[in-house]
């Protein structure tokens, strides 16, 4: 039972910590878009805003090796690629790095396989924030008890919370005033 807690816990913190401000420079050259969880076999969807004409594309697996490269058009602003994951692709963080040479996004997203029945744990999506705006954490889990950390680009806990649940939850933060705008991520 502890180790489907922890895989839930994970999730959820991977989840959170997808969702928080990610890194661009003072010319917001870059921004890409949530991604949500994935498993092998899955299509990745990879778009956001930029004010360049194109953009270099980047996945790299967990052990940071390249999965994916493409240089894509940037029209009216957006930019918006897709690419299948393989069927037997290596569980963990995969990391998007999207833009040209240092003025780049970074975002991340998790692939793991579909937990059973006994451990769903399912979240809803969150747009983008700034500081100072309200985040809601909410979806649904079969677990009695999940916790919900966030931590800050400098892995210090920026919140944390133990829910008791009995199917939906719901959570609220305001994102800090203060708060860096850097990419925020698990570990």
């Amino acid at each position: 039972m502890k180790i489907k807690r922890a895989i839930a816990m994970w999730c959820i913190l991977i989840f959170i910590l997808m969702l928080t401000p990610i890194a661009f420079s003072g010319q917001d050259s870059v921004i890409i878009n949530y991604i949500a969880d994935k498993k092998p076999g899955d299509e990745v969807t990879v778009s956001g805003v930029s004010n360049f004409n194109e953009v270099v594309i980047k996945i790299l697996r967990p052990n940071q090796t390249v999965l994916y490269l493409n240089i894509v058009k940037v029209l009216d602003g957006e930019f918006n690629d897709k690419m299948k994951l393989p069927a037997d692709a290596q569980e963990g963080i995969y990391t998007v790095v999207v833009g040209q040479g240092s003025e780049v996004g970074i975002r991340t997203f998790n692939v793991a396989k579909v937990p059973s029945a006994s451990e769903v744990i399912t979240l809803n999506d969150i747009s983008f924030k700034y500081p100072g705006q309200e985040v809601t954490i909410s979806g649904y889990t079969t677990l009695k008890e999940i916790t919900i950390k966030i931590l800050r680009p400098n892995q210090t806990v920026l919140y944390l919370n133990t829910l008791k649940v009995s199917g939906n939850f719901s959570d609220k933060i305001t994102i800090p005033w203060d708060a860096i705008a850097k990419v925020y991520i698990q570990w």
